[in-house]
């Protein structure tokens, strides 16, 4: 063999080397892009999996809570509104019935009648403001609150203060909704749970974002056993809380331990709300 014929085959032999080195880079480039487009997928997949648990366990969560609420409403109307109008039924019956009676005995019987009225009335009331508070509709969110916080201190004693910083009138109404109910199931926690004398409410407002702090002097508690559902319970808990909040963008983030009160406070967008 010439050595004319000796290098074309040391070239051939070589050219096949590197094309066959070049076929091997792009296909573990292949295999590699590959592998990372289906680590992204199942990342992806994993991700939407969790999304669409956490909307189920939420949907639960609301469903039950709609179901423990209906209860709720069902058993007071059948124990105060219904117990209240078989009373007043039964006192005109009484007026109404064969025989004499005082004129002192009818007044009495009517009286009485009247504040059974009055308090059916009052009960009414109070059930319409627990569902939907007709103030915030009217007035806002600061004045339901205002409103809300006056009579739970009257019924509770539990000294509250609200502070405002910033134009909090205009919101939009699903973030009334929100800041209000998470402000009424935060009081409803400082009631059965947190044992406080005193709770501060402050509500901030700039530019770019809301910002809900509510702050109690109670014993707290252990944050990650609460942050799960309480079965039974007939409010939003927190969990509930937060995937309110986190439909609009916002944070939920809570501070406490125990023997030192408790801090929730709420941040919401406002370019997302």
């Amino acid at each position: 063999m010439s050595p004319f014929q000796v290098e074309w085959i040391w070239v051939l032999v070589m050219g096949t080397s590197v094309v066959l080195a070049l076929i091997t880079i792009v296909l573990i480039a292949v295999i590699t892009s590959h592998k990372r487009l289906m680590n992204a997928k199942d990342e992806k997949l994993a991700i939407i999996e969790e999304s669409q648990a956490k909307l189920r366990a939420l949907s639960n969560e609301l469903i039950q809570t709609q179901e423990n609420e209906r209860a709720r409403i069902s058993r007071e109307l059948h124990d105060e509104i219904g117990q209240t109008l078989t009373a007043v039924n039964l006192n005109l019956e009484m007026i109404n019935g064969e025989g004499d009676i005082k004129e002192s005995d009818l007044s009495k019987w009517i009286d009485d009648c009247q504040k059974l009225v009055q308090k059916t009335l009052k009960n009414i009331h109070r059930f319409s403001h627990d569902l939907r508070p007709t103030v915030l509709d009217n007035l806002g969110l600061l004045p339901a609150i205002r409103t809300h916080v006056n009579g739970f201190k009257e019924r509770t004693g539990i000294t509250v203060e609200i502070e405002d910083e910033g134009e909090v009138h205009d919101l939009k109404d699903n973030l009334n909704t929100i800041l209000y109910r998470v402000t009424q199931e935060a009081l409803n926690n400082v009631l059965k749970h947190a044992e406080a004398h005193n709770v501060m409410i402050t509500i901030t407002r700039n530019e770019n974002v809301i910002i809900l702090r509510i702050t109690d002097d109670g014993i707290g508690f252990d944050r990650e056993k609460k942050m799960v559902s309480i079965p039974g319970n007939s409010g939003l808990g927190l969990p509930g809380m937060r995937e309110r909040i986190q439909l609009v963008g916002g944070e939920l983030s809570v501070s406490s331990k125990n023997g030192i009160g408790t801090t929730l406070m709420v941040e919401i967008p406002l370019n997302e709300g």
